[in-house]
């Protein structure tokens, strides 16, 4: 692949020889969220991950949408922490 080739075309083509792109030691904290659709905080393909004194409330499940939470700790995320909330 070239530099200055499109990213999904780079993600094909290193799918089985490169780590995934992601995020990794991640603090998410002291966030009030209200009303959110689907999932109000969410970890997607994140690596150690600690999710602490949040507060979420009101989310709704949208249309399509296969489930709601507060907070989602998500497909390919590994070490997660989720604590001292009010959901």
């Amino acid at each position: 692949m070239t530099p200055d080739a499109p990213a999904e075309s780079w993600w094909r083509s290193n799918l089985r020889t490169e780590p995934r792109p992601g995020f990794q030691h991640v603090l998410i904290e002291r966030n009030v969220c209200k009303d959110s659709g689907t999932s109000s905080i969410e970890a997607y393909n994140a690596d150690d991950v600690n999710i602490q004194y949040n507060e979420t409330y009101g989310t709704v499940k949208k249309a399509g949408g296969a489930e709601s939470n507060g907070i989602d700790s998500d497909r390919a995320t590994t070490g997660a922490i989720v604590q001292q909330l009010g959901i």
